[in-house]
C-alpha cells in the first residue's frame, strides 16, 4: 500500500479557500464582529440609534468581558480567550452610517504581544484557525525595547557567526522536504569574509 501523497498547491489553495469562507459565514453568525492584530483586539457590537451610554452594561476585567444593553441578556459574556491590559483597554459608543445606527466599539490591549486569539471569549460558539493568519508586516521599531534588544542580537549573531548555508539548511529543515535537506548539505557553500560581498 502506498503512503497517501500529499496535496497538490492548487488543491491546497482550494482547500484554504473553502476553510477561509466557512470560517467567514461562521464569524457573520455572530452578534458582534472583531478583529485582531498581535497586539490588539477590536470588537463592534451594533445597537439600536436611540440607546445611550448609560443604557450600555459594559465590563472589561483581566480575564472577562461583558457587553450588552441593560436590562436585557448580554450580547457577549465570557471568560476572554486571553488576559487583557486593563488600563489599556476601552470601550465606547459610536454613531455609525450618516447617523442611521450605534455600535458599541471595544478595545482590548493583549497582555501577551505574542499570541493570536482564536476567538474574543472562551464560550465563543465559533473560533477562527489562528495557524491560518498572516500578519501584517513589522518593523524593529514597532517592537518594545526588550524584544527589540533580542531580535537585534539574534540578527547579529547570524550574521556574524553562522554562515549562510546553516541559515539555509535550517530554514530548509523547516519548510522542505527531507530529500530537499538532503541535497542542500550535500554542497559544499563557502563564506566570504565579514564586509565583503558575497558573489
Amino acid at each position: 500500500m502506498s503512503p497517501p501523497s500529499s496535496p497538490t498547491p492548487s488543491e491546497r489553495s482550494r482547500a484554504d479557500a473553502a476553510a477561509r469562507a466557512k470560517q467567514a459565514e461562521e464569524q457573520s453568525r455572530l452578534p458582534y464582529k472583531w478583529t485582531q492584530t498581535i497586539r490588539d483586539v477590536d470588537v463592534l457590537v451594533p445597537v439600536l440609534p436611540h440607546l445611550r451610554g448609560r443604557d450600555i452594561d459594559a465590563s472589561i476585567t483581566k480575564t472577562h468581558l461583558r457587553i450588552g444593553i441593560k436590562g436585557q441578556p448580554p450580547v457577549i459574556d465570557g471568560p476572554l480567550t486571553h488576559s487583557v491590559l486593563v488600563d489599556e483597554s476601552a470601550w465606547t459608543l459610536e454613531t455609525v452610517g450618516d447617523g442611521k445606527g450605534k455600535e458599541v466599539n471595544v478595545h482590548l490591549d493583549k497582555s501577551n504581544k505574542m499570541e493570536w486569539w482564536d476567538a474574543v471569549v472562551q464560550n465563543a460558539e465559533y473560533k477562527i484557525d489562528t495557524s491560518k493568519i498572516v500578519p501584517e508586516d513589522s518593523k524593529l521599531g514597532d517592537l518594545d525595547g526588550e524584544t527589540r534588544g533580542m531580535v537585534e542580537k539574534m540578527m547579529y549573531v547570524w550574521d556574524c557567526f553562522l554562515p549562510p548555508s546553516i541559515l539555509l539548511i535550517c530554514l530548509a529543515a523547516l519548510f522542505c522536504s527531507p530529500r530537499t535537506v538532503y541535497w542542500l548539505q550535500s554542497f559544499q557553500f563557502k563564506r566570504a569574509p565579514q564586509g565583503f560581498k558575497r558573489e
